[in-house]
């Protein structure tokens, strides 16, 4: 029991090291495989993509950097 309790530790590098690896890896081959584009700033594209998308689940994120 004493060493399935280690395991499940929040901090445990031995969890956190292959979990942030495959974060990384996530998002490399995500930015891989959009052709590295970068997100539109314009609101009219956005806007123009939100109507085409009718009838789809829709996620809209505005993020703040403060």
């Amino acid at each position: 029991m004493k060493g399935s309790k280690t395991a499940m530790q929040a901090n445990n590098p031995k969890l956190l090291i292959p979990i942030a690896l495959l974060m990384a890896l996530v998002i490399f081959l995500a930015n891989f495989l959009t052709g590295g584009k970068p997100y539109s700033t314009n609101l009219d594209d956005l806007h123009a993509q939100f109507n085409r998308d009718k009838g789809k689940v829709r996620l809209l994120m505005l993020l703040s950097p403060s």
